[in-house]
């Protein structure tokens, strides 16, 4: 059975409701889990649990930091 991570993101947020967490904070969890999932499909991977895998992962949170960096720098600097 393929499981999408878009599904994954709502089971994951009713999880955390029921663990007490912040609405933000379930929010921006799930819009970490899309951005991540349409990050994928740019890529030509499927933004599937069985085909995930922790190299797309850590390059995608590599991305993110520079992203991030760029961004701070542009604003600060």
């Amino acid at each position: 059975m393929t499981v999408r991570l878009d599904d994954l993101s709502r089971s994951f947020g009713r999880h955390l409701r029921a663990e007490g967490a912040s609405e933000r904070t379930v929010t921006i969890y799930g819009q970490s889990v899309r951005f991540f999932s349409a990050w994928l499909a740019k890529q030509g991977r499927p933004a599937t649990l069985d085909e995930l895998t922790r190299a797309a992962v850590r390059e995608w949170l590599a991305q993110q930091q520079a992203t991030q960096r760029h961004s701070l720098a542009t604003t600060c600097g």
